[in-house]
């Protein structure tokens, strides 16, 4: 039976094939873990794509000054991913902070203090819960399944640079990205509809070739509920611009997920690799990770460079780089490993 079931199967394979047609192949019974594996990754990639074909991305202002590394190419995009784009200008952000009525911009003040160990220069906390009700009121209205902001410079001149309001959003399901970078959000939204879980996009600023070690860092824009609860995590001033809000801690232990959706040559690349958080306190301003895999950081930093792979990465706290592989191969994207 085996036998004529292997046969049956290749030849209708190949039969496919020659007709063009789109199809896959899992060879194995339903015990064989490469076989059920397989075929959850095609069901994880599958529901990706076609979540993304249905996503709306609300761009909150373009990219910050001399930022090339956040320019991005719109039709491209929405021939690769489907993802669809409209923009909302940052003063119907401010606008809207200005609307909120003062008795609840004080409520949430008020929860904010209660909740998080928070010191900011005065007006800087006003300044926070305004913003993020007026996100979360923008996002909504206009129907946004995500976006991206332009956080400095405007929203620094006017001390509400907003990393701990992202950070926040993003434990209740609002997922922005910094600094205008929509490649970056790209690789948010795929591995949040992958884990259902916060992100955090980030620079990789150090490595320890030692310890074969790569530090993460990021202003202060992580989701709370991705920090070490071992450590202590303050809201402060935000650590570079000193113009806003921030959260300073240290980022959970555990299997992560690092990549980034690059646009190299006009054609999408993805960078992908996995590692582990190490159980670390912070040794800087802003959130932070220490990872550690199983490739050399030496190569991987000059991978980087020569690729011309841009600064920001996404950050999940899953090993979904099988389902990410899987996706880029139904896209035709091609996969760039250490």
């Amino acid at each position: 039976l085996y036998a004529n079931a292997l046969c049956a199967m290749t030849m209708n394979a190949a039969a496919l094939h020659r007709l063009g047609a789109v199809c896959h192949t899992v060879y194995g019974s339903l015990e064989d873990e490469r076989a059920s594996g397989r075929v959850r990754q095609l069901i994880f990639a599958y529901h990706t794509i076609k979540a993304m074909r249905c996503t709306n991305l609300g761009l909150l202002g373009y990219r910050p000054t001399a930022f090339y590394n956040c320019v991005f190419d719109e039709t491209r995009i929405r021939k690769t991913f489907g993802v669809k784009m409209e923009e909302t200008d940052l003063k119907v952000v401010f606008d809207k902070m200005e609307e909120i009525p003062e008795k609840i911009c004080q409520e949430e003040m008020a929860r904010v203090q209660n909740t998080y160990d928070v010191e900011l220069p005065e007006g800087h906390l006003e300044n926070h819960a305004r913003l993020y009700l007026a996100l979360k009121e923008v996002m909504q209205q206009q129907g946004y399944d995500f976006g991206v902001i332009k956080c400095w410079p405007e929203m620094g001149n006017l001390h509400t640079t907003p990393c701990a309001v992202l950070g926040r959003l993003a434990d209740e399901g609002v997922h922005i990205g910094c600094e205008g970078d929509v490649d970056a959000e790209l690789t948010q939204i795929v591995q949040n509809y992958l884990t259902d879980s916060p992100t955090f996009i980030t620079d990789m600023i150090d490595i320890d070739e030692d310890e074969n070690t790569m530090t993460f860092w990021h202003c202060g824009n992580a989701a709370p509920s991705l920090t070490n609860p071992r450590y202590e995590l303050w809201m402060r001033n935000h650590p570079l611009a000193g113009q806003g809000s921030a959260f300073w801690g240290a980022l959970k232990p555990g299997a992560v997920t690092i990549a980034r959706f690059c646009n190299l040559g006009g054609e999408y690349k993805l960078f992908l690799m996995k590692g582990e958080v190490l159980d670390q306190d912070r040794n800087t301003r802003g959130m932070m990770a220490k990872v550690k895999g199983k490739w050399s950081v030496r190569q991987v930093v000059e991978r980087i460079i020569k690729e011309g792979i841009p600064h920001h990465y996404s950050l999940v706290w899953a090993d979904v780089t099988e389902e990410m592989k899987c996706l880029c191969e139904l896209l035709k994207i091609e996969v760039m490993e250490p």
